[in-house]
């Protein structure tokens, strides 16, 4: 399984240093609050719809690259006011400020733009479900972001309520495991004068703070090692913070196992119950074969998100730790709920091998075929042909009187 790290993590976060804000965090139970009962109120039941008619209309803007649509249902003066709050205000900076709000008008049509590029790589970004935040008294949208490729990410929007409609106010984003605004507001901060930049952060927080950015700026080099050495002088408070965390996991991807395994050790230690962060739980254990772990912080994930995709995931975990039962009817439900995700059935073909059961195989062969997947050649090659190593997981398939049977017929 792929971290899935949104375009905005690399063109904000990793230009920018740190400070802890007084930003609303989302806590395991207001995740849980997407499967509390909602209230039958005539207002509620209106409030519902107009909100599950924003999620879906949402969902389309995306797929159809349409930043004009998302933007009119986007609450940007409530963005920019999160964006740019500062415990310390100046008359000075007021000029400053405006400069960084102009340049923050093109995020919205940058971040349709950008989910549009994934979806023409074959990723996925749908609507899952609205909910009532009861801790913060906002209703919420979570969508998922998936490929095969980039790996998954979830986005929970913050709605407000203004002149009689809902809007998109805010986006918690899980593989960063914080609001955009956060990860903005850092950026506006690393930008300040440094006279200004002083009066927000403390001796211990000021050096970790130009220690960050000089792991950020040899990243951006592309000189792993230099910015390693430059995010291990870190000790204060920041060596706990999410972001630090994705950081220097980034970073630590890149300098070999032991580095890479130890950073995310590192933030397993400091979030390993908190389910935003439980993807990078999941990498974790998968990395070190640990695979009833890996499903326990999936169980994590699926409870926060109600989503029931995940069981593509079970499924892979499932398959890894050599449990082909459990794979196989992870990816069954997946096919049953998501019909049209035809790598549930190419997966379930690899499980049902292993769990010899050749029979089972050809209704799927079928279906890939009837539903235009494959075309027959190109589905007897995929079937039969050896990868680099010279092995085919699905060869008992190709071996068994079901399949020879099957290829001689269709």
């Amino acid at each position: 399984m792929k971290i899935c790290f949104p375009w905005f993590f690399f063109m904000f976060v990793l230009l920018t240093g740190e400070h802890s804000l007084a930003h609303i965090q989302l806590g395991k139970d207001t995740l849980q609050t997407i499967h509390k009962k909602r209230t039958r109120s005539k207002l509620s039941v209106k409030n519902d719809s107009l909100v599950s008619l924003l999620g879906t209309s949402t969902e389309k803007a995306f797929h159809n690259n349409d930043s004009k649509q998302f933007s009119e249902k986007f609450d940007l003066p409530y963005f920019i006011n999160r964006a740019t709050d500062l415990e310390y205000e100046d008359p000075a900076i007021a000029s400053f400020k405006k400069g960084y709000v102009q340049s923050m008008k093109t995020i919205v049509k940058s971040f349709v733009e950008e989910i549009n590029a994934d979806l023409s790589q074959d990723s996925y970004y749908d609507f899952i479900d609205y909910y009532y935040d009861y801790d913060i008294k906002k209703y919420r949208l979570l969508f998922r972001l998936f490929s095969e490729e980039t790996g998954l990410n979830y986005h929970d929007y913050v709605l407000t309520f203004r002149a009689g409609e809902f809007l998109v106010a805010d986006m918690y984003v899980y593989t960063t495991g914080e609001f955009l605004t956060q990860t903005l507001n850092r950026f506006y901060r690393s930008s300040l004068p440094k006279s200004f930049l002083s009066k927000l952060i403390k001796s211990q927080d000021d050096i970790d703070f130009e220690a960050f950015n000089d792991a950020l700026k040899a990243k951006r080099n592309e000189n792993f090692q230099k910015a390693f050495t430059a995010i291990s002088r870190i000790k204060g408070a920041l060596k706990h913070d999410k972001t630090y965390h994705y950081v220097a996991i980034e970073i630590a991807s890149n300098l070999g196992e032991k580095v890479y395994l130890e950073a995310l050790s590192n933030m397993v230690e400091d979030y390993e119950d908190d389910p935003t962060m439980s993807l990078s739980c999941i990498d974790y254990y998968l990395f070190k074969e640990e695979y009833s772990k890996a499903l326990e912080a999936l169980d994590i994930l699926q409870e926060a998100t109600g989503d029931s995709f995940l069981n593509y995931l079970r499924g892979n975990i499932a398959y890894n730790a050599a449990n082909y039962e459990l794979s196989a009817l992870s990816y069954e439900k997946i096919i049953a709920e998501y019909e049209e995700y035809y790598n549930a059935h190419t997966s379930l073909l690899s499980a049902y091998t292993k769990m010899k059961l050749y029979q089972k195989c050809i209704p799927l062969l079928n279906t890939l075929l009837q539903e235009e997947v494959y075309d027959k050649a190109t589905l007897i090659t995929f079937v039969e042909e050896k990868d680099e190593s010279g092995e085919n997981v699905l060869e008992p398939l190709v071996l068994s009187e079901a399949y020879q049977k099957w290829k001689k017929n269709n």
